[in-house]
């Protein structure tokens, strides 16, 4: 049997690779309708790149990921929080970096090779009503986001754990930062929680970002996202998130 970190075989597994222009394909697999519906996204395409670090073209944020030492992580983070896609697993090929472990990717593999045509997929966001071929900033051809991406696309990314049982989830606002507990909220919804409360506190200083949940494997599946700590405390929520001022200058 496989030894597998992140995917057990039954829940989906979500994974960002680069593309030759630059740009990016989200990959979704859903073992329980067998199927590979993969979103591509042109390298041309303005984005506001996490951790504060501009707005670029995406096929520059795997370079940036590099300089940064955090490689297509910062691609994978910068595609979340521009698309509500939630993804934190990376593939670069031409630098022969990933975060996906040995045994997930040969996972990958024997999942593929099952599928049938008919239940492989791909939707370019570049033909799509979420982006439009405009003029950037420095007189060029790009893309740039025209409409919040709906349902239509996030619901290919709800997660079974968290949209069968319906969490209610609590957010602790300490980072300081406008904007930054509502865009977790999101992605977190398009998982499938719902969240009940947003409580703005006061700066958080020296703290990241802490999980704290009643159901440990959906904590986890947080954690990995957000890279934050879980902890298991009392909390009125199913899910507690408590994001401090280190995790809104990161994010």
């Amino acid at each position: 049997m496989l030894n597998t970190k992140y995917w057990n075989g039954k829940d989906k597994f979500i994974f960002v690779s680069r593309m030759a222009d630059g740009g990016a394909s989200v990959t979704i697999l859903d073992p329980k309708l067998d199927e590979e519906t993969v979103l591509t996204i042109p390298g041309e395409t303005e984005v506001t790149v996490a951790r504060n670090l501009g707005i670029l073209r995406l096929k520059n944020v795997w370079q940036l990921g590099i300089n940064e030492k955090i490689e297509g992580r910062l691609a994978a983070e910068t595609i979340s929080q521009n698309f509500l896609f939630p993804v934190f697993l990376f593939r670069d090929d031409s630098s022969h970096k990933t975060n996906i472990p040995l045994g997930d990717s040969l996972l990958i593999k024997f999942f593929l090779i099952g599928i049938k045509p008919i239940n492989k997929s791909e939707i370019d966001l570049a033909k799509s009503q979420f982006l439009s071929k405009v003029k950037l900033n420095d007189g060029t051809t790009g893309y740039r986001l025209s409409a919040p991406v709906s349902g239509v696309l996030t619901s290919y990314f709800s997660d079974n754990d968290l949209a069968n049982l319906t969490l209610r989830v609590g957010i602790v606002d300490g980072t300081g930062k406008a904007g930054v507990a509502q865009k977790v909220g999101e992605m977190i919804e398009v998982l499938g929680g719902k969240i009940v409360s947003i409580d703005k506190k006061e700066i958080l200083a020296g703290s990241d970002c802490v999980i704290n949940g009643k159901d440990a494997q959906v904590a986890r599946k947080l954690a990995n996202l957000f890279s934050c700590k879980v902890q298991s405390q009392k909390t009125d929520f199913d899910i507690e998130v408590t994001l401090g001022e280190k995790f809104g200058k990161r994010f």
